[in-house]
């Protein structure tokens, strides 16, 4: 199972906020979720809206709760819609992307929110990239 020991994941996380604090796009929110979907990181960003907070803990939690990255949800709930599943912190918007071990195994999901979905989902890859160089020189 990939490590998302305390240690690894703050790491990570402090690096990707360094570099985002540099970069020109708007500020986010991240949240790193564990294989049972419990929070093991959260950041907001000066200036990130609240609701950035709330989806990024969502979309982490839903790719957690589907298996796969929160963009493809949509597509796999089809007519019946999200709010078929009976939980109100489910969501389809892309910036979830799973953390999966060597093996395939879900290890746990990074959420991210505040810009355009694509930047999310670009953010939560980095996000998750360093958690697995991390986890991996260990």
């Amino acid at each position: 199972m990939a490590d998302l020991s305390h240690d690894v994941v703050h790491e990570s996380a402090g690096e990707l906020l360094a570099e985002l604090a540099n970069e020109t796009g708007r500020p986010v929110s991240f949240a790193v979720l564990n294989a049972h979907r419990e929070l093991l990181h959260y950041t907001r960003m000066n200036g990130a809206p609240y609701r950035s907070s709330v989806l990024s803990h969502n979309k982490a939690y839903s790719a957690v709760w589907f298996g796969r990255d929160s963009v493809e949800i949509e597509k796999m709930v089809g007519d019946r819609g999200i709010a078929a599943y009976g939980d109100s912190n489910l969501t389809s918007i892309g910036g979830g992307v799973l953390i999966k071990d060597d093996d395939g195994a879900v290890a746990g999901a990074v959420g991210v929110s505040g810009r355009t979905m694509q930047e999310d989902i670009d953010v939560a890859v980095r996000l998750v990239d360093k958690i697995k160089a991390k986890a991996g020189s260990r």
